[in-house]
């Protein structure tokens, strides 16, 4: 009693000290104050969330509703509690300021009237549907195209977007909405809107009765499609009236100043010109024939504006009226919000408002004062209509869009009673159309629920299905579904197939029971957990184990959990302890053998089908009768064919010298699109990507150090495609590959290139500046430093006055001079020049008497003003018609033109290493200069590329050959002042699958820097391109030298020699280790089982790397290699993930292939590394398809790396191979059955050892015993 007597007299000490102090109840600014104390207090780790990210959404502290909802309160006791307990100077005032934020949110609530809900904690629609987003419970995803964690509000990400393209659908069918209605930006912003209350999921449960009360009597509100079309009227006018009175009249390109369009009808302009061309898209010589300039109306314009506001103003009053005929409380405090706006509105955007002129004496008193009302206004229109009339229609139109969807059907009102069963009928996914769907019912009411059958039968469909019913059910109480009753969850976990991480050094499996640790550890009473195909990245019997000690762990932790898997030891292990199984139900064509999906849930358990599966997906028959045999037990290899490798030969003499006359840029060396690849890639990992490939191998001293990081993202980029876009060569192509790095090697070449090309740069960026001057204007008017187009001239004010300094004197000086020099009697501004000259003199004369030298400038002013039109009577000077040695003093005057005075004190060296430093330096410095500096050191760049021709030519290469005089002739059309056109690529793309499009298509280049300043340059010119390609051949040419690269030896032979391959995909070299691959006409398969992480992915990567490295360069990541030239490389992973919502992970799989066995019957000479296949189904089958493939790729003569943990299939095969499909491993195993992972290659066949592995990464050691005495009691 004590206790309670003395909390109540703090209370009222806090109340008083609150009152007398005035302390303000600002969170932000309270926890500003406190930051250091709470911090070390460990609120911030407790609560889980970043100090230093307060302005995100999902922020506890932005939350608006925090102290009225569990969660806030049991964070203000946290707060209070410990700093109560602490010897903080600053305790009282953390604990007053966090008491008095609590009374403002109670004193709020107060003043809100009582509804038959109770007291409406949530005051108002923005904080009832969570305008910050906020998501009350846990939400994790682990998504593998992200590979990361989602969390909190980012886990419901996806199917927000689903649902945000279903309400599209809705939209776009419905037929009394118009083309404009549907297709506005802003529409898609209420649309998004519409997605985050719908999945916005809440365990809070007088929240969700509120939200589902709100959008049940917006449903069933007799006018609603009256409210609709208010509402429409009122978005789309406001929209439209943002793009006149923001877009529009506060464009700030109608004059040198960049002033509003509103200023300039404030001080008496009613028309400007409008620029209506796209400079953008047309090339430098039509850009001018694309010019077009129109007359705009501002009058116009502003009144359209207005009576644009004025129409989205009578709109909300109309649905202020609707608003407040609803009877929950809520609405009408959503029309008070908007009634106030349309004051606001009306306020600042009436016609008397926006077309007001101010008086003379108005204007003459804002120039003088600096004042600057239509920027005041226009933030003030602008923060209006972005802070508050936009949001606040998105929020009533999603609703009442929501409300709709829900009248009309699409979505069922749903119980959350937990005292009653469970349960919802005819469901939907809303990743797909409706119409288009089997809809079902849920899953029993069970902790373990197990969904297995036939592969392709959509079980990771309902996984997701499910998943996103319920979350829709806890966020609005109404569903996709018919009925039901929908229990609420406090969280969610959605577990994918997992793949490798190499620069973490994870495999698969590593990498699954990593994202599972954090997953099971942090699993809380309540949570739902779904694992689609959990541990199919170990041993079938292992698989079986780990999964159900992680479903039977999920449940004695209060959680529930949903299973897809294709695995019978699962079933038996779970049934035992009463977990149900389904399936979705399927039948076989008894005609075509075929299988036929009709998605219904059933109960029980069903086999997988995937012979039929493969069947109806058009796997080849030859293979699916391999796997029928292998499940007969009638499986066995015939001899492989004998493959004819091309012999290696070269070009002859006198083919060399005709190819080395040839003009051709050594662009085909790096194709982005070949017409027929060599490298075929099944795979998302990556590591062979043009990003990923050479991250850790471009370890070299001219890569590192002379290129700065843009030049060597480019050159990596570029080396990448060399070696991954590589098409089919001949024997000669390769050959002559190799040659040519033979020669960049010879007494170190690549370094002689790399610096000529250093010197070069930013060569053709001022020889196109030439060109373009040349073309357009002609060298003479080009300098003028003063010149105004036309089209920007303006009338400037009376009282305008045009000033200027010494340096535009000499400016003005200098270019007068070029011209009275280049134009000779036709130069008619001598008078002008004399002036000027001898306002220079005067300068000159006074010296440091700034009185005198003010007064000669003010006097120069108009006379060098007439420059900025002076053009315009210029006859045009050619650049034949130009001696550079006669103008080079004015020329350097004018090529200091912006560059900055300070740097003439700095020390001479480091500035010079600044500029060399970074290209963009570079480019801005070669910008500064502009026209004149470019004139000036024309001569030198033809001394520099003379020498790097040269050094090209010096070469017996035909391809650097080529290069060189590719480059000599691009030079010199530059020189006659001419811009090379840059000719399209018009191929056709590589059909690569979608998972690999990245593989594709051209990156853009960065072309927007000299947009910046109004030049034309907008991409990469080809010579520059060309100097980007040559250093990256020399760069690679470094990389062999430092990294010690083998030469290889190509042989018609059927033989593979790669001793010592590196491990260029694992990052820390202290970890690399290396291993050999040997192979033979005998042994033409190597069979890589054994323990997970030991290494198995990155051999096979490894010497897929290596081959590649070796057929498209003729230099190779091992110690020795010799090699027969492959026509094809394929890598092959395990699959992931579906790539189209139709198709399963079998069937995405099934599609790989099909491909694969397409290439191999078609002859090819290939090397084949394959990781994992056919994982994707049940263990039995999937040993069988593995089985058969394998057969096919053995007796077709390939070359294969293959592992894999099916180990039935694998002593399968060792027993009938005799010895030519050997098996190894990269582990050693101890007597007592401990696992050393030592990643070095040995012969002979090892168990997986998935739960030594587990136990190794710290996987909970009662999962993992609880996994082996499933193992122990199933025996």
């Amino acid at each position: 009693m004590s206790q309670v007597s003395s909390e109540g007299l703090r209370a009222q000490s806090l109340e008083n000290t609150i009152n007398q102090t005035e302390i303000k109840p600002d969170i932000r600014t309270l926890w500003e104050i406190h930051h250091e104390f709470l911090y070390d207090a460990g609120i911030y780790k407790r609560w889980s969330f970043n100090s230093f990210d307060f302005y995100a959404s999902s922020h506890i502290l932005q939350r608006p509703d925090l102290f009225s909802t569990q969660e806030g309160n049991q964070f203000a006791r946290d707060v209070i509690n410990t700093a109560r307990n602490s010897d903080y100077d600053g305790a009282d005032d953390l604990i007053a300021g966090i008491q008095a934020l609590r009374r403002k949110t109670l004193h709020n609530l107060r003043t809100r009237p009582e509804t038959t809900f109770g007291v409406p904690w949530y005051y108002s629609l923005k904080m009832l549907f969570g305008d910050k987003n906020i998501v009350d419970l846990d939400i994790h995803q682990l998504n593998e195209r992200d590979r990361n964690l989602w969390g909190r509000d980012k886990g419901v990400r996806k199917i927000r977007e689903d649902l945000e393209n279903r309400f599209d659908d809705y939209f776009r069918n419905n037929p009394s909405y118009s083309a404009r209605e549907r297709g506005s930006y802003d529409k898609d912003d209420e649309v998004k809107q519409m997605a985050k209350i719908a999945c916005d999921p809440t365990r809070d449960e007088r929240q969700l009765v509120y939200r589902q009360a709100v959008l049940e009597e917006l449903a069933n509100f007799e006018k609603l499609d009256q409210l609709l079309t208010a509402k429409e009227t009122a978005r789309t006018s406001t929209y439209d009236a943002k793009t006149h009175l923001l877009e529009r009249a506060y464009r700030h390109d109608f004059d040198e100043n960049g002033t509003p369009i509103l200023y300039l009808y404030k001080t008496g302009k009613d028309t400007v010109m409008n620029y209506t061309g796209d400079d953008y898209i047309t090339g430098e010589d039509d850009k001018e024939d694309d010019e077009k300039w129109t007359e705009i109306n501002i009058v116009e314009e502003l009144t359209t504006g207005c009576e644009l506001i004025a129409t989205s103003c009578n709109a909300m009053s109309d649905c202020i009226a609707f608003l407040r005929t609803l009877t929950n409380p809520l609405f009408h405090v959503e029309a008070d919000v908007l009634e106030g706006l349309v004051r606001e509105a009306q306020e600042l955007m009436s016609k008397d408002v926006i077309l007001h002129r101010p008086t003379e004496d108005e204007l003459k008193k804002e120039r003088e004062e600096r004042l600057w009302p239509s920027f005041d206004q226009e933030e003030r229109l602008s923060d209006f209509f972005q802070g508050n009339l936009t949001p606040a229609l998105h929020r009533v139109g999603a609703l009442v869009e929501l409300a709709r969807f829900i009248r009309d059907g699409q979505f069922s009102k749903v119980g959350h009673d937990s005292s009653q069963p469970d349960y919802y009928e005819k469901g939907w996914n809303v990743q797909t159309n409706s119409e288009a769907q089997v809809r079902n019912g849920s899953l029993g009411e069970v902790d373990i629920t197990i969904l297995s059958g036939a592969n392709t039968s959509g079980k990771s469909f309902y996984l997701e299905s499910d998943l996103a019913i319920r979350l829709i059910a806890q966020s609005i109480g109404y569903a996709p579904v018919e009925a039901g009753n929908i229990h609420m969850h406090d969280g969610y976990v959605f577990i994918n197939r997992s793949s490798t991480q190499t620069d973490q050094n994870l495999s698969a499996y590593t990498k699954e029971v990593r994202d599972l640790i954090g997953i099971v550890e942090g699993i809380k009473s309540g949570t739902r957990v779904y694992i689609d195909e959990g541990f199919s990245t170990t041993s079938p019997d292992e698989q079986g184990q780990l999964l159900s000690a992680v479903a039977l762990d999920i449940v004695n932790n209060g959680g529930s959990c949903v299973l897809a898997t294709h695995n019978r030891r699962v079933i038996d292990y779970l049934n035992l302890h009463g977990a149900e199984a389904y399936h979705l139900a399927v039948s076989v064509d008894p005609n075509k053998k075929t299988l036929v999906r009709h998605f219904s849930l059933t109960p029980g358990s069903d086999e997988s089908y995937a012979v039929v599966s493969a069947r109806t997906g058009g796997l080849q028959e030859d293979i699916i009768e391999g796997a029928l045999a292998y499940l007969e037990s009638s499986a066995f290899l015939n001899a492989p064919r004998t493959v004819e490798h091309p012999v290696p030969t070269t070009f002859t003499p006198a083919e060399r010298e005709k190819l080395k006359k040839q003009r051709r840029s050594v662009e085909h060396l790096f194709p982005d699109s070949p017409a027929s690849p060599r490298f075929i890639l099944f795979s998302e990992d990556t590591d062979f990507t043009t990003n990923g490939f050479l991250r850790f191998l471009s370890n070299s001293d001219l890569f590192n150090e002379i290129t700065d990081d843009f030049k060597k993202a480019t050159y990596r980029e570029l080396i990448s495609k060399m070696v991954l876009f590589s098409p089919t060569l001949s024997p000669q192509e390769t050959l002559e590959r190799q040659k040519m790095f033979d020669e960049l090697l010879a007494e170190g070449l690549f370094e002689k290139i790399v610096e000529h090309v250093i010197q070069l740069r930013g060569c053709e960026t001022q020889m196109r500046m030439i060109a373009s001057a040349n073309t357009k204007s002609g060298i003479n008017r080009a300098l003028n430093p003063f010149h105004v187009d036309p089209e920007k001239r303006v009338e400037r004010e009376p009282d305008y006055k045009f000033e200027i300094g010494e340096k535009e004197l000499d400016l003005a000086v200098a270019f007068l001079q070029i011209n009275s020099i280049l134009l000779g009697k036709r130069f008619s501004h001598e008078k002008l020049l004399k002036k000027l000259m001898k306002a220079q003199e005067k300068i000159d004369t006074v010296g440091d008497q700034p009185t005198v030298s003010h007064k000669v400038l003010r006097k120069a002013a108009p006379l060098v003003e007439q420059l900025e039109v002076i053009n315009d009577n210029l006859p045009r000077v050619e650049l034949s018609q130009v001696n550079v040695d006669t103008i080079r003093p004015q020329l350097e005057v004018l090529a200091k033109r912006y560059e900055d005075e300070e740097d003439a004190d700095k020390d001479e060296k480091a500035t010079a290493q600044r500029k060399e430093s970074s290209l963009l330096e570079n480019e801005f410095y070669i910008f500064l200069g502009g026209l004149p500096k470019a004139l000036l050191e024309r001569e030198k760049h033809v001394e520099q590329v003379d020498r790097l021709v040269s050094t090209l030519q010096s070469t017996d290469s035909i391809y650097l050959n080529q290069s060189g005089l590719y480059i000599g002739g691009l030079f010199t059309e530059l020189m006659q002042g001419q811009v090379p056109a840059k000719k399209t690529d018009k191929s056709s793309r590589i059909p690569y699958r979608f998972s690999l499009s990245f593989l594709g298509g051209k990156r853009e280049k960065r072309d927007d820097f000299f947009d910046l300043f109004g030049f034309d340059f907008k991409e990469s010119g080809l010579l520059e391109e060309e100097f980007d390609r040559v250093s990256a051949l020399a760069s690679f040419a470094d990389i062999v030298d430092t990294e010690q690269l083998a030469r290889c030896e190509f042989t018609p032979n059927d033989e593979v020699i790669l001793d010592d391959i590196q491990p260029i995909f694992v990052e820390d070299r202290a970890k690399r280790k290396s291993n050999s691959l040997l192979m033979g006409s005998d042994t033409k398969t190597e069979l890589l089982t054994g323990p997970h992480a030991s290494g198995k992915t990155v051999y096979e990567k490894s010497a897929v790397a290596a081959v590649l490295f070796a057929l498209s360069t003729g230099y190779t990541t091992s110690t020795t290699a010799r090699l027969p030239l492959f026509d094809a490389v394929v890598y092959l992973d395990r699959v992931i993930k579906k790539h189209y919502q139709d198709k399963s992970s079998f069937a995405t799989e099934l599609d790989y292939w099909i491909e694969l066995i397409n290439i191999v019957n078609s002859g090819r000479s290939a090397f084949i590394a394959i990781d994992e296949a056919f994982s994707t189904t049940a263990p039995k089958e999937g040993g069988a398809f593995f089985f058969s493939v394998l057969k096919k790729l053995y007796e077709s003569g390939c070359f294969v790396l293959t592992s894999n943990h099916n180990h039935d299939v694998i002593n399968q095969l060792i027993n009938i191979s005799n010895g030519s499909i050997p098996p190894y491993h990269f582990s050693s195993i101890g007597d007592d059955g401990s696992v050393s992972l030592d990643h070095i290659k040995k012969p002979g066949h090892e168990n997986s050892y998935a739960i030594a592995i587990g136990r190794q990464q710290g996987f909970p050691e009662r999962i993992l015993t609880r996994a082996e005495e499933l193992a122990t009691a199933n025996e």
